[in-house]
């Protein structure tokens, strides 16, 4: 399959297992927009732990109104859930899960740097928060650089929790956790169980969170 892929570099800095609307334009007059927007309020509330199996939403707040069609393609949550988003007011927006979670595992929400408000405002950098079903939150992380991509292009990571018993295929199996870079490719994942990891670096221009070689660049740590 390799042989078909557009190689990226990735350097690994660390590595610790521990445990849709139109976009407005400027209003006239008055100087222009150019904070960047934040998360300011989350549920549930970051590292919460025993959370009821049951949770049927789970709700971000910003601070300011944001361009609700760069959202979808910028949020992740690992493991992943499928969840219909909802806004309110242009600021909150609800994840209303279809799926329920697993007992006894972290999840992890990130927020990428695509994600931006009505004048185009990115976030500096993204954003992520965990809670657990269980009793503990994991705090396992991996971060490092994607080399050789475009100014101001961002990319999707792929970890992938290794398993002997079962082959890695990319191709066909979603990853265990997904991020995505900042715009000067650095990139971190964090909250991740305890393990051996296989990372990638994709385009994933579909957002279907599997590589399409065929088509999708794609790249690999030394």
């Amino acid at each position: 399959m390799l042989s078909r892929i557009t190689l990226i570099i990735i350097s690994i800095l660390f590595l610790v297992i521990i445990k849709s609307c139109a976009t407005k334009g400027f209003p006239t007059g008055g100087p222009e927009d150019r904070t960047h927007p934040e998360v300011v309020k989350i549920f549930p509330k970051a590292d919460s732990t025993n959370v009821n199996p049951s949770l049927n939403k789970i709700v971000i707040e910003f601070s300011e109104r944001m361009n609700e069609g760069a959202l979808p393609n910028s949020i992740f949550i690992s493991p992943p859930l499928k969840y219909k988003i909802k806004w309110s007011a242009g600021k909150e927006v609800k994840l209303n899960l279809q799926d329920s979670l697993k007992t006894d595992q972290t999840y992890v929400i990130s927020i990428g740097t695509n994600v931006e408000d009505e004048h185009r405002n990115k976030m500096k950098e993204s954003f992520q928060f965990a809670f657990s079903t269980g009793s503990r939150i994991d705090h396992g992380s991996i971060s490092g650089i994607v080399y050789d991509i475009k100014k101001n292009e961002t990319v999707n990571l792929f970890a992938y929790l290794l398993n002997d018993s079962l082959p890695l295929d990319p191709a066909k199996a979603e990853p265990f956790y997904v991020s995505q870079s900042g715009t000067g490719g650095g990139y971190k994942l964090g909250y991740l169980k305890q393990g051996l990891y296989r990372m990638f670096a994709a385009q994933d221009q579909n957002n279907n969170l599997l590589i399409d070689a065929d088509y999708e660049r794609v790249g690999l740590p030394y």
